[in-house]
């Protein structure tokens, strides 16, 4: 389970958003992943039994929150910070815990570095989640699809993990390269097989198959859906190698976490502002995208998809199935609600 614990600093200052947001959760205790956007909390599927363990300590820690009539923000902001790391455990522990290979590469000792937003320079990227990028594409076989590359420091990346045998094909609606990285993309090695297309990432590519995904284009919910809906089909599995799709900025982080946390001073002016604010502005900038997450949600309740790896927002499925022709209706259906 996941909570944007950020915008809970927000609520938990205030005795009735406390006392809904404990309602709510009581209330949707069939589900497991939970998420605020707008102040408002939504709810995504997960095992029931276990949702409403959790959803029930969650729900009770904020009674004892909202009774507790001296909290200050500062007891407040450990008390999340000690929430957020037992929901994202719960969350994600089952998920790693099945996927250690027998021995290990320089990948998966990302946890051994400082990883959040200091150091992504011109790949956009937390060295944690370039790591599970490489990764990831290195368990698969076939094509590779990029969707979004801004400065191309992740097509570098897919380029280097990919054997030479395999072609890569990188869409963005403009042509934004740095230069070096498209120095390293014009290498011989590299020039015949990365295809850097400006293109609408709407529209399938024809005739062509791929054995990785990875989506980082337009983070709405719709731009996210349009993506899925136009490639996912088009991923398929080779023998051993499964087929996988990766999300960046899926998943809540500490990212940014370093950044805000001296922020105390520009916290406290934007809760003074909110209060003459029709639209409330966010104290602690969002660190994940709520629409890709709720379609990863999908595809996983659906039973398209299972989960693979995640490290920081980066989230990485496994394709269990093509999608169905409704697909789009059902998950608007269920995202409205």
């Amino acid at each position: 389970m996941f909570f944007f614990v950020e915008e809970m600093e927000s609520l938990v200052t205030q005795q009735r958003d406390v006392r809904m947001l404990s309602q709510k959760i009581v209330d949707r205790s069939c589900a497991g992943l939970l998420h605020a956007g707008d102040y408002e909390i939504d709810a995504l599927n997960m095992a029931p039994p276990k949702a409403r363990r959790i959803c029930g300590s969650l729900a009770a820690g904020l009674d004892r929150l909202h009774a507790r009539n001296g909290t200050t923000f500062r007891v407040t902001r450990n008390w999340i910070d000690e929430l957020r790391a037992t929901m994202s455990q719960a969350f994600i522990a089952s998920v790693e815990e099945s996927t250690h290979p027998a021995t290990e590469g320089f990948e998966d000792l990302a946890w051994i570095f400082t990883c959040d937003s200091r150091n992504r320079r011109l790949i956009r990227q937390g060295f944690d989640e370039a790591a599970l990028l490489w990764k990831a594409a290195k368990a698969t076989s076939g094509n590779i699809l990029e969707i979004g590359r801004n400065l191309a420091g992740s097509t570098v990346l897919l380029a280097a993990a990919a054997a030479l045998d395999r072609e890569i094909y990188s869409i963005d609606n403009r042509s934004h390269e740095d230069r070096a990285c498209k120095d390293y993309l014009g290498r011989v090695a590299n020039k015949s097989r990365v295809h850097l297309l400006v293109a609408d990432s709407r529209v399938p590519i024809p005739n062509l198959r791929f054995g990785f995904l990875f989506i980082d284009g337009d983070h709405t919910f719709e731009g996210v859906l349009a993506d899925v809906v136009a490639h996912w089909n088009a991923l398929q599995s080779s023998g051993q190698y499964p087929a996988l799709v990766a999300f960046h900025d899926a998943l809540p982080n500490d990212n940014f976490k370093w950044r805000d946390a001296d922020r105390r001073l520009k916290r406290l002016w934007i809760r003074l502002k909110n209060k003459f604010r029709k639209r409330q502005k966010l104290e602690v900038a969002p660190d994940y995208e709520p629409g890709v997450l709720k379609v990863c949600d999908e595809l996983i309740r659906q039973g398209l998809a299972t989960k693979w790896q995640s490290a920081g927002s980066m989230l990485v499925v496994k394709k269990l199935g093509d999608l169905p022709r409704n697909f789009s209706e059902v998950a608007r259906e269920v995202q409205a609600t």
